[in-house]
């Protein structure tokens, strides 16, 4: 598997949480949609940078980025559908992007 020792130990257990195993590709991460993984959880805009940064090492990145400086701009909305997902998780529901 490839090395994650360039990604920080928070994005490595919540990616490594969202794919249900320790150990997942960058391929495999690239695939996913911006908002799926700022919406993981203790994922924020640090987080974010540091798997793109990640990813770029690989020559990928997210899919679907937002436009320059307009990260997120519901931050409210974006507070409100993580509680729904924990809550959702919490109840054995499992939450798959689309």
């Amino acid at each position: 598997m490839t090395s994650h020792s360039s990604l920080g130990t928070m994005q490595r257990n919540a990616l490594s949480q969202y794919f249900g195993r320790k150990e997942f590709t960058p391929e495999e991460v690239a695939e996913l949609d911006y908002c799926v993984v700022l919406h993981l959880p203790k994922i924020g805009d640090k987080g974010i940078a540091l798997i793109r940064s990640w990813l770029r090492q690989y020559g990928l990145d997210l899919g679907n980025l937002p436009l320059q400086g307009n990260e997120y701009p519901h931050h409210r909305l974006r507070t409100r559908l993580q509680q729904a997902e924990v809550l959702l998780r919490k109840h054995g529901y499992r939450i798959e992007p689309p």
